[in-house]
């Protein structure tokens, strides 16, 4: 299913000139060779950022030119070695005469029936260049002298006065196809049914290796790999074992290397690499997805297109409105189809090649859909500072590394669990939960992260077993049992610091949060007791109405717990519900009431 779907994108991508068709291949270069057609140099350029003249690799498509570790020449695109048979830089010279010797050879003999004046060219430019020579060449020199080393990258070539490159030449081209389908004669074959096709066809025997994998091999992983004996069946070799066609093996790593090398349709969480796609190019479902999880982000307008501006509209509306907000006609230039179907896939190196973690299709509005249930059920208000700004799924995953260690890291699958409820709508892994409940527990403080983990948490599993109780952004009154609990223990700790200042060597919270968050019975007889005598003192002093309104408060939440008990012990559920109580009762102490 997988190489299905990212067979049907590359032809997408493919009507978009994205992609290189089947037999040809997207090559970078970073300089440009003029030649006239004696086979001169006229110049030798580097290509630039238009804008801040930086060197800025561009990327052309050619036929496949079969590169590889060994000594083996590209026609008429290569690096410096075989172009001009020099490596080196200008303190440490060197000559490459076994690769020059090599192109010139491969040229002279793929292109001896070519006539054409590119063809020509370059034979005439092979025949007659002295690599002996070619450091005193000026238009060398010259562009060495700005890198400092020999011309890095590729090489593409043009006649002077062309626009065209000698890739795009009709002959030059036909017998370099020629050259590959030879090639490709020599090698095993196995002919047989295409499982992704179900054409018969040449089965690929290997299949491409791929990089922009996080903690992947730099050389790149494969996605298809059989290198155990006790992979293989029916006598077959390595991914003859796969049946999956040369054709097909092309197009599904074309259209993957594109979603690797993407900016906007690429995540990394965790251990995971995560692409995204939709089946059709033609709307903005790739681009509103990908902003979703940018969501409210401070990013300079400046910077932004008007096309990025009505995707971040787009993405703001729907996010707060839902389903409705598709049908919102605020939304000007936005194309989306709610119907399209949409593919996301996870990734993570595993001992040398590629593993799924995860792959989810479904349509775009129930991707969109699910994301906006789980803004809305991490949402909950904190400082000042972070309203309007969503709960990012990094800040989510930072809120369960210990504080107190700077090595601290996130379980790999731990990303993973919560990136897959994230995306289908599942309920959050317990294992997070149990995190930030063992964290909250051990440095006795809760983050608004950590409390919006467990609003999430309890709200879905709470859906799930179909129970009313709801907890919103903001302190909610009508909760009682363990919440309310959470509550009082915040407005003991506020009596304290009203009563004998901020300056304490440990407060209630220090001594008292974890036994009261586990074991309220044996602490919340004390700890009314101390508050009471606090009060006391409040009423005595500079702030008595203070003391007054604060006894008040406090004897109308323990009014409305109503147990003459409390309980011996809080399961894991109830400590999480504790804890956000506290967290949203000391919100709503320090709040202001117009900002409630």
């Amino acid at each position: 299913m997988i190489l299905n779907a990212l067979c049907s994108y590359y032809d997408e991508l493919l009507k978009l000139g994205e992609v290189p068709p089947f037999g040809y291949e997207k090559v970078g270069a970073n300089y440009e060779l003029v030649l006239d057609e004696d086979g001169n140099i006229v110049n030798l350029t580097e290509f630039t950022d238009d804008s801040e003249g930086k060197s800025k690799k561009r990327n052309f498509i050619m036929p496949t030119r079969g590169k590889s570790s060994k000594i083996k020449a590209a026609l008429v695109c290569d690096n410096a070695g075989y172009i001009f048979g020099l490596s080196g830089s200008l303190d440490k010279q060197k000559t490459e005469e076994k690769k020059f010797e090599t192109a010139k050879s491969f040229h002279l003999q793929i292109l001896k029936h070519c006539h054409s004046k590119e063809a020509e060219a370059i034979k005439n430019y092979f025949r007659k260049w002295d690599i002996n020579k070619a450091w005193e060449e000026e238009h060398i020199l010259s562009a060495v002298r700005s890198k400092g080393d020999a011309l890095p990258g590729n090489i593409v070539i043009r006649l002077v006065g062309e626009s065209n490159y000698l890739h795009e030449n009709t002959e030059i081209v036909n017998v370099w196809l020629e050259e590959n389908k030879r090639e490709n004669e020599d090698k095993e074959k196995r002919i047989s049914q295409c499982g992704i096709t179900g054409e018969i066809s040449e089965i690929a025997l290997l299949h491409e290796q791929f990089q922009g994998i996080k903690g992947a091999n730099a050389t790149g992983t494969s996605l298809v790999c059989f290198n155990k004996d006790s992979d293989l069946s029916y006598g077959l070799n390595q991914s003859f074992n796969s049946n999956v066609s040369v054709e097909a093996s092309f197009k599904y790593a074309q259209a993957l290397k594109y979603l690797l090398s993407s900016r906007e349709q690429k995540m990394v969480l965790g251990e995971d690499t995560i692409v995204f796609w939709s089946e059709k190019k033609d709307y903005d479902n790739e681009a509103i997805y990908a902003r979703s999880f940018r969501y409210n982000s401070e990013e300079n307008e400046e910077n932004m297109t008007k096309k990025d501006k009505n995707i971040e509209n787009a993405v703001n509306i729907i996010l707060k409105e839902g389903r409705n907000g598709f049908y919102n006609k605020s939304m000007p230039d936005i194309n989306i189809d709610l119907k399209s179907k949409f593919y996301i896939l996870g990734l993570s190196p595993n001992a040398g090649r590629v593993s799924v973690r995860y792959f989810l299709f479904n349509t775009f509005g129930f991707f969109m859909e699910v994301l906006k249930h789980h803004y809305d059920d991490v949402s909950i208000k904190g400082s000042k500072l972070d309203e309007g700004k969503p709960m990012s799924i990094h800040r989510l995953l930072y809120a369960i590394k210990n504080q107190n260690a700077s090595n601290s890291k996130v379980n790999p699958l731990l990303a993973g669990a919560l990136m897959r409820s994230v995306l289908t709508g599942r309920d959050y892994p317990i294992g997070l939960y149990n995190e930030v409940i063992s964290r909250v527990n051990n440095e006795r403080n809760i983050t608004q992260a950590r409390a919006a983990i467990i609003k999430g948490y309890l709200n879905r599993k709470n859906r799930n077993l179909k129970k009313e109780e709801e907890f919103k952004v903001s302190l909610n009154k009508e909760i009682k049992g363990a919440y309310l609990l959470g509550r009082v223990f915040a407005l003991f700790e506020y009596i304290q610091k009203e009563a004998l200042g901020e300056n304490l060597n440990a407060t209630v919270k220090d001594r008292y949060f974890s036994s009261a968050s586990t074991t309220p019975s044996l602490v919340y007889p004390t700890l009314i007791d101390l508050s009471f005598k606090h009060l006391s003192k409040i009423k005595k002093g500079d702030k008595s109405n203070t003391g007054y309104y604060l006894e008040h408060r406090l004897n109308e939440m323990l009014s409305d717990y109503g147990d003459t008990e409390f309980p011996k012990t809080l399961d894991s559920d109830d400590r999480g519900r504790f804890m956000l109580g506290y967290f949203q009762q000391n919100r709503d102490i320090y709040t202001k009431k117009e900002d409630r």
